[in-house]
């Protein structure tokens, strides 16, 4: 692959954080609403890295973490969870990504109540807030440095954003889910509620740069564009057991194959299991 084109290498750039972001919202939009809560899948100081290549030709990298303590918002005891995104090589030298995405979560409910995006790509930068009131059916956002005020919007009580509906899924039982099912949830994300959809589509092993572990694959139902193949480009695999973390992602371009991929992990509440 050759990286002599400035505008082809920006190009390729912002197909890297767009195969992380719509990675991520693939995987927090899901969830439907679990029909009993089970106990937390994850826990304080939960970290897991992942290596974003072509072919063999490293493009970046994105990690989830959460934070080591609790955090007390809108009176409500919460877990802090990010996600962050990055290029990396030679995509970095042509347009630096460096963006990342917060959310305060709810310990009891499991709910979002507050959420930061900041952004930061090339010289151009970012910072947003959003405050859930689930009293009132609606969230308020803000920008840092913005004089204009902040905007409210109505939403259903169930909404999630990219990273608080991650985190949901978790607690889905898929063995009460049949292959085949296709599974909604309310999203709210760049000013927008959506209806996002995914379809279970199998139980499948993957390899791993740990070894081989059962999971479970997943595919978003989406439109066709000018980055992806067809509705059906991108899959997702998480591993089949209490913790269902992400292990692998593929997306088809019309450049071939992008893919995520598990490169370390710590602090998970649960057992993982690795096949040698």
């Amino acid at each position: 692959m050759s990286f002599v084109k400035h505008s082809e290498n920006k190009k390729m750039n912002k197909i890297i954080v767009t195969l992380i972001l719509v990675s991520f919202i693939s995987l927090a939009f899901t969830s439907d609403k679990p029909q009993t809560q089970v106990p937390f899948p994850y826990g304080t100081n939960e970290y897991i890295a992942y290596r974003v290549h072509y072919g063999f030709i490293n493009a970046g990298e994105a990690k989830m973490q959460i934070d080591d303590k609790l955090y007390l918002i809108n009176n409500k005891i919460c877990h802090k969870a990010f996600v962050m995104g990055a290029t990396s090589g030679p995509f970095d030298m042509a347009m630096r990504i460096r963006d990342s995405w917060a959310t305060y979560l709810d310990t009891a409910s499991r709910t979002p109540q507050r959420a930061i995006r900041d952004i930061a790509e090339n010289k151009y930068r970012l910072r947003e807030y959003t405050n859930y009131d689930y009293a009132n059916n609606q969230l308020t956002i803000e920008r840092e440095g913005s004089e204009k005020p902040a905007v409210c919007y109505k939403v259903p009580n169930d909404v999630q954003d990219i990273v608080s509906g991650f985190f949901y899924l978790r607690n889905i039982d898929f063995n009460k889910k049949r292959i085949g099912d296709t599974i909604s949830m309310n999203a709210f994300l760049d000013n927008k509620l959506y209806l996002f959809k995914v379809r279970f589509t199998a139980r499948e092993k993957i390899d791993s740069k740990f070894g081989e572990i059962n999971c479970i694959k997943l595919n978003p139902i989406m439109e066709k564009n000018g980055l992806f193949e067809d509705g059906n480009s991108i899959s997702f695999w998480i591993s089949d057991d209490l913790n269902k973390i992400p292990i692998r992602i593929e997306a088809k371009m019309w450049l071939g194959k992008v893919a995520m991929d598990i490169k370390a992990y710590k602090n998970l509440k649960n057992p993982i299991h690795f096949e040698d």
